[in-house]
């Protein structure tokens, strides 16, 4: 925008008296657009109230998100501590004494702005955010609803040291600040709400990759991997005994348990098959075939020991126990979009997948929890018992497996 159009937007703002307000819409309608991320966003316009002189202590932006454990998320600046802090609130926290009450609460259910002149008013009665800011020094606050072409209603809100406060001009100006931010703070917070979905639902290397272009039907990359196929026992027979909520809440409580053990180690979850997982371990310039295979038994090894400790907590509840079967594998495998022409899945394909969850199927005659592939086996340096060669469904060969040392629990013999 050329300056003179700067000019006429601001118009009698420039004869307002007290801080100026061209350089920081100038900088919001030039270089605003170029920042992608809420906390450049927010540091830069405080960085520009700062300097011309704005009488601001604390800023605050919040964003509502579209996540399964996430609410919400706000970006603080101090101007004690120059720097925006992130915070996150939990599903839940509008029904506490945190924002039951808070000008947030009243921000977000008016959709109109709030203001708390603070050096005039006694702490009795103030909302607990209030208190705490009025002991940090603050003399007045202001917050502003951001409303969104959807209608949601996001907030930015403004505290000052000042003596008197925030006067009628400063008022005026954070304003059309707002009214300026709000297009660029949107585009942020659709671009959170597009990698929150796709994080959540196909995973967040996954994600990555669709958002960098990889959409087509057909775009595949040949990978190397370890491979891990999980399947719940006796699925059926919980599915009988226990009531719905209780079954899904189950199953929940078994997804978490391999995801926390396999995400902290590399794993990446790429489908939920039911009651079962599929899960790779990809090889990169940082990882060898042999430490993804090393920590794919890692994972599953933990993930059994986390999972007696669930186990004997159900027992106590005369729950019945979550035992499950793992085959693990290494193999080159295909890695991209399949399906119709538009509605696509990203997963690996191959022989190598295949043979992997062939390879679970055996833990159940075999009556052990993990079975693991020669081809594995010959990477690891951790000591495992030969359980035999065996003809595996739908593969010519034999194949011989292993099983990890020590022997873990068996797992008894059980239908799905």
């Amino acid at each position: 925008m050329k300056p003179e159009q700067i000019a006429l937007l601001t118009g009698g703002m420039d004869q307002l008296p007290g801080w100026p307000l061209r350089p920081v819409v100038s900088w919001l309608l030039q270089s605003a657009a170029e920042l992608g991320q809420p906390v450049e966003l927010v540091s830069g316009l405080c960085s520009r109230l700062t300097e011309v002189g704005a009488p601001l202590k604390r800023v605050r932006a919040g964003i509502n998100v579209l996540h399964p454990e996430v609410v919400g998320c706000s970006y603080t600046w101090w101007r004690d501590q120059g720097v925006v802090e992130e915070e996150s609130a939990l599903h839940g926290v509008t029904n506490t004494s945190a924002y039951i009450g808070s000008p947030m609460e009243k921000l977000h259910q008016g959709r109109e702005s709030v203001r708390y002149p603070l050096f005039t008013l006694a702490d009795d009665g103030l909302h607990s955010s209030l208190r705490e800011l009025k002991e940090a020094g603050c003399t007045d606050y202001v917050g502003f609803p951001v409303v969104f072409s959807n209608g949601r209603v996001q907030s930015l809100l403004f505290a000052t040291d000042a003596a008197d406060g925030f006067d009628d001009h400063d008022l005026a100006k954070l304003a059309l600040v707002k009214d300026l931010l709000a297009p660029y703070w949107e585009i942020i917070a659709r671009q959170q709400l597009c990698d929150s979905l796709l994080s959540t639902y196909i995973g967040p290397r996954i994600a990555k990759r669709v958002m960098n272009g990889q959409i087509k039907r057909g775009d595949m990359e040949l990978i190397e991997a370890a491979l891990w196929f999980s399947d719940l026992r006796s699925f059926t027979s919980l599915s009988e005994h226990l009531s719905a909520q209780t079954l899904l809440d189950s199953l929940n409580t078994y997804f978490e348990t391999v995801a926390v053990e396999v995400t902290v180690r590399g794993g990446e979850i790429l489908r939920f098959i039911g009651d079962a997982m599929l899960i790779v371990f990809p090889v990169s310039e940082q990882v060898s075939l042999a430490q993804a295979a090393d920590q794919a038994l890692a994972a599953a090894q933990a993930t059994l020991q986390r999972m007696d400790g669930i186990n004997q907590q159900r027992a106590e509840e005369r729950m019945p126990p979550l035992l499950f079967g793992l085959g693990l594998h290494v193999g080159s495998v295909q890695y991209g979009n399949v399906g119709a022409p538009n509605r696509l899945d990203f997963t690996v394909m191959g022989p190598a997948v295949n043979r992997t969850a062939r390879i679970e199927d055996m833990t159940k005659l075999l009556q052990q929890p993990v079975l693991i592939s020669a081809e594995m086996a010959g990477l690891l340096e951790r000591p495992l018992r030969q359980m035999g060669s065996h003809t595996l469904r739908g593969v010519d060969e034999p194949v011989t497996l292993f099983a990890p040392l020590p022997a873990e629990p068996n797992l008894p013999h059980s239908a799905t």
